[in-house]
């Protein structure tokens, strides 16, 4: 017992001392890992907004009175799209993700429903395609509703530089416009591509990889 108590070698000749120093770094790197996870996470997080900001087209507000949601003129006030959906986006390369009866889609700035809302969820345009999902699998359609990427994904990010993230059976890689999966789905998480560069996370380990799935500092 005396042994055991001071980390001193037992009888089977394994040092307590030196396992529980062993224990400790190991509890260490992980806590320190989760830390870099959590602060990536928050900096890719920042990222996707200023993105997303910047893709605003600030011209239109979008207002809600009562259960109904519309846009008006932010310069006047004017009411431009009436309000009739349950839930609006906002524009971005001239169209608009609406909501009603839990279906999406996308109006034009006079108000038009320019792709029908028959999909389950759907994301702003970016780089002239959008994310939808349909019957449970995410694919991309264009700006007048033709689905250029099949829909067999569980989940579509938006383009960004060219390429956008996807996710199939829990693994995350990256198709182009053409629907090529150019980065293979072999990653357990991973960002949008800033810079020519994305954040991938593979066997615990976060690192960034070019647009050619190359691992790079």
């Amino acid at each position: 017992m005396l042994q055991e108590k001071f980390g001193c070698p037992l009888n089977n000749g394994v040092d307590n001392g030196s396992r529980l120093k062993a224990e400790f770094e190991e509890q260490k790197d992980a806590e320190q890992s989760q830390f870099e996870e959590e602060k990536q996470v928050e900096v890719e997080k920042t990222d996707r907004e200023k993105l997303l900001l910047s893709l605003v087209d600030d011209e239109f507000v979008n207002f809600k009175e009562g259960s109904k949601c519309g846009f008006k003129l932010r310069s006047t006030g004017d009411m431009v799209v009436p309000l009739k959906y349950d839930y609006v986006d906002y524009f971005s390369e001239g169209l608009a993700m609406v909501e009603l009866n839990g279906k999406r889609g996308f109006i034009d700035k006079t108000g038009k429903e320019i792709i029908p809302l028959k999909y389950d969820d759907a994301l702003s345009f970016t780089e002239g395609l959008a994310s939808v999902r349909f019957n449970g699998k995410y694919g991309f359609v264009d700006k007048i509703g033709r689905e250029t990427i099949s829909f067999k994904y569980d989940f579509a990010a938006f383009f960004n530089e060219g390429l956008a993230g996807v996710i199939l059976n829990g693994k995350s890689g990256f198709v182009d416009k053409t629907g090529k999966e150019v980065i293979p789905l072999e990653y357990a998480s991973s960002y949008i591509f800033t810079e020519g560069k994305a954040r991938v996370l593979l066997n615990g380990e976060w690192f960034n990889v070019d647009k050619n799935g190359n691992r790079i500092k």
